[in-house]
């Protein structure tokens, strides 16, 4: 068997996989619902009106709003990646990005006959979107906007007159319900879309356009103080999330809020599942509910933009996980079932501080991406096989692997529960970087991982590495064992964190295909276990840097560490610095050199998930990159428009709460002395 080259001993990989999988999938896939929200920008004074969160139905599963949708426009354009989107050179790729996210969500254009820039020329106060699920099994939602348009109404009129003529150009026939004026469009086979209906209303000042005339009739009731079944407000988990988020925001002034039920969303944003079709096959999103997952009912927070100089982005999000009655404040193991009993988190305590950032001594000042994080790996470990039988089709999956490595003649023969996992830490650090020239394997990472006791962990690592195939070398005298790219499968880890949620799982057969990693080094020294990209990446943990080479003492790590720890004062399980700059420039030289769509760096991959038509991943086909990339600018340009970041995550005994701050990076002139240091890599 393998050693997983993706820097994880068997089970830790599958857990942080799982958790990437539900962050960047779910949200990725809602990013299009909050990214209409916060490109909704006008100038008009807004009035005191119902919170839409009031007016939206209960069975709203994916839902964004900005309270002043002209405060938050005029505060997005102070932000870098207000700027990014507004800068000439960089419209090609805004614009590809724009439409595919657009195109995630089902267009807004298409299906209602509505833009981004209708709501913009309307809006006064609040603007929210949302995804309404259907009662209907295998139906998809239904989209639903709604604008104060207060103090507008010619505007609020020719924007109806807008919608009327784009819906009436494709055959729409209209008819009228009170208020309400309804539109059904035939089928439209050359988009992809079924016969549909739109609703639309003017009242009160509000304008609303949605996929239903049963929620349009439903949002007018509400809006004009008539009760109408329940509304979002009153959802246990949207109350729970944002309730939590607040807390955490303290007093703080925040203008973006948001809301998804992850796992209802991703029903209801499926194209309709017609009844009797791949019996034999579950998707991502069936499995991970059959392993308890589904108890995150909700994920939600609230944004700050442009609070001040220095900080472009704070941001709050609380993933709620309700317990199993009577067992708050217990182990995971015991609030949960199935494979969400992995997910135990222990909180620590170390300090996060901008004057003594607690960053490992080797750690080089000029790496991409710097993560902390503390899992019990022998819970995961004791929770993973039924979840990892599940993704590989059959039951006894898992245990097939541990028999093989202890029981196969020509394997290491070691028991991983009692050879391997006593003598973890629970402390992970995680770097990545990348190789120049930039190509689409240029990604490097580097995994270190606390030991308890290196003597007892050598020989089984030795024996395991050995029968792998990996060659024995040495670092300055310090041996180390390399895994040659023959050998480059990625062993017991063969979850996609990319991969969407409701694509059919199929289980592993034949050949591997080729992962993101090549290599991998590895090498026991002083109480950790390090595994590297390569060689010289696992130099720098064996022998370190010099102080002056440290990131710890890197004027944007400081300045971004320190702002952090104020936004998030105490425990966390995991806290995280990116240099989005650098953590973003494989991606954006690859699309400037046309090479986008052989990316395997993360950012690559995740571009390339949002790019790639379903018919060309049917059949397994690269996509033809769209962007004209040699009209971008030089990346020295570009980068400007990419501040650092931090994030921390807490445990807590019903979810996970999550912080984060996006610093700025403007020149000088455009913001005070006193504002954070620019990158000085």
């Amino acid at each position: 068997m393998s050693l997983p080259t993706d820097a994880s001993p068997p089970g830790v990989a599958v857990h942080m996989r799982l958790a990437s999988l539900n962050a960047v999938c779910l949200l990725n896939r809602f990013a299009p619902v909050a990214l209409t929200v916060a490109l909704v920008a006008s100038a008009a004074a807004a009035w005191a009106a119902p919170k839409a969160a009031e007016i939206f139905p209960a069975e709203t599963v994916g839902f964004a709003a900005a309270e002043d949708a002209v405060d938050l426009g005029e505060r997005w354009e102070r932000t870098q990646a207000g700027r990014f989107t507004s800068d000439p050179t960089m419209k090609p790729f805004v614009d590809q990005v724009r439409r595919r996210m657009s195109g995630q969500l089902g267009s807004l254009e298409q299906r209602l006959g509505v833009t981004i820039d209708d709501f913009r020329n309307v809006a006064t106060g609040e603007v929210a979107v949302g995804v309404v699920k259907s009662n209907v099994k295998n139906q998809r939602g239904t989209l639903a906007a709604l604008v104060d348009a207060t103090g507008r109404d010619a505007e609020a009129k020719s924007l109806l007159s807008s919608i009327d003529k784009r819906l009436t150009q494709r055959g729409a026939k209209r008819s009228t319900a009170g208020e309400l004026t309804i539109y059904v469009l035939p089928e439209d086979k050359q988009a992809d879309l079924t016969e549909r209906t739109a609703a639309v209303f003017h009242q009160g000042g509000y304008v609303g356009v949605t996929e239903s005339q049963q929620v349009a009739a439903d949002l007018l009731t509400r809006l004009r103080g008539q009760k109408s079944g329940e509304v979002l407000a009153n959802v246990a988990a949207y109350k729970e999330t944002q309730a939590r988020a607040r807390k955490a925001a303290g007093r703080s002034e925040t203008h973006l809020s948001w809301y998804l039920a992850p796992f209802e969303y991703q029903a209801a944003t499926r194209d309709a599942i017609t009844e009797g079709v791949l019996p034999d096959k579950k998707d991502t999103l069936a499995i991970l509910a059959e392993q308890g997952f589904d108890a995150i009912t909700g994920i939600g927070g609230l944004v700050s933009v442009a609070t001040s100089p220095e900080r472009d982005f704070v941001h709050h999000t609380f993933v709620f996980a309700p317990p199993k009655p009577g067992t708050a404040g217990k182990p995971a193991d015991q609030r949960y079932e199935g494979g969400m009993r992995m997910l135990e988190l222990p909180n620590s305590a170390e300090r996060l501080s901008a004057d003594s950032p607690p960053v490992e001594p080797w750690a080089p000042r000029q790496v991409a991406t710097y993560k902390t994080l503390h899992v019990d790996v022998e819970n995961v470990f004791e929770h993973l096989p039924s979840t990892f039988d599940a993704f590989a089709g059959y039951k006894g999956a898992f245990e097939n692997v541990l028999t093989g490595l202890e029981k196969d003649p020509y394997g290491p023969k070691i028991n991983v529960k009692r050879d391997i996992l006593p003598y973890f830490g629970t402390r992970a650090v995680v770097m990545t970087d990348y190789t120049l020239p930039i190509d689409p394997k240029c990604e490097r990472y580097l995994l270190v991982i606390d030991v308890k006791d290196e003597a007892a962990l050598r020989e089984p690592i030795d024996r395991w590495l050995y029968s792998d195939g990996a060659e024995q070398k040495e670092i300055e005298g310090v041996p180390y064992w390399e895994m040659v790219p023959e050998d480059q499968a990625l062993g017991h880890d063969d979850l996609d964190p990319l991969a969407p949620l409701g694509e059919p799982v199929q289980p592993v057969q034949g050949e591997r295909e080729e992962r993101v990693l090549q290599r991998a080094a590895v090498c026991l020294h002083q109480g950790r276990l390090a595994i590297a990209s390569d060689a010289d990446f696992l130099r720098q943990a064996v022998f370190g840097v010099s102080a002056g080479e440290s990131l710890s003492h890197s004027p944007d790590m400081r300045a971004t560490i320190g702002a952090l720890a104020d936004i998030a004062p105490g425990d966390r399980c995991v806290w995280t610095f990116t240099r989005s700059d650098e953590a973003f420039r494989p991606t954006y030289q690859l699309v400037r050199e046309g090479k986008m769509p052989k990316s395997q760096t993360f950012f690559g991959r995740l571009l390339n998930r949002m790019m790639t038509t379903e018919e060309q991943r049917e059949v397994g086909a690269e996509r033809e990159q769209k962007v004209q990339g040699d009209r971008l600018p030089s990346f020295e340009l570009a980068r400007r428009y990419f501040g650092p970041s931090a994030r921390s995550v807490r445990s807590e005994d019903d979810g996970w709460l999550i912080s984060g701050v996006v610093l700025s990076k403007a020149p000088e002139g455009d913001r005070p002395a006193a504002s954070v240091a620019q990158n000085q890599r």
